[in-house]
């Protein structure tokens, strides 16, 4: 009995570790139902089982904020490139991807999801916004 108390804590908390990120840097990954989640804990966005890649405002669950509109797909690995393209794949294929790879971007680029329920790829070097979800930006 004690030993299923640590396992289960031990899962809780790494779920939870998982699941409190607000950033994908170069090199990090989001597999099926891991979440990135804003630092003010409202937004949160999951690569859903389906292969669609969702935000979603914990206020509206029912309303997606932005998705990749590749459900079906069965995506399952949502990957922050070297070459600073995110890019989401159902085994080695592509279902989507940013657009933002560049020999100038090599490990430079990263995700961030903001507290207003935006996403939004950076350069690290000039903080300049590479890539966004927000279509009026």
């Amino acid at each position: 009995m004690c030993n299923f108390k640590i396992l289960f804590l031990c899962f809780f908390f790494t779920i939870s570790i998982v699941s409190a990120r607000s950033i994908l840097g170069p090199g990090g990954m989001l597999q099926n139902e891991e979440m990135l989640v804003s630092d003010n804990n409202r937004y949160f966005l999951r690569l859903e089982k389906s292969g669609d890649l969702v935000l979603y405002d914990k206020k509206d669950l029912k309303n997606k904020v932005w998705s990749t509109r590749t459900e079906g797909t069965s995506s399952k690995l949502l990957f922050m490139q070297h070459d600073g393209n995110l890019a989401l794949y159902m085994d080695s294929i592509a279902q989507w991807h940013s657009n933002t790879a560049s020999v100038y971007s090599r490990d430079h680029n990263y995700l961030t999801l903001e507290d207003y329920g935006v996403l939004n790829i950076r350069n690290k070097n000039s903080n300049r916004i590479v890539w966004t979800s927000n279509p009026n930006i």
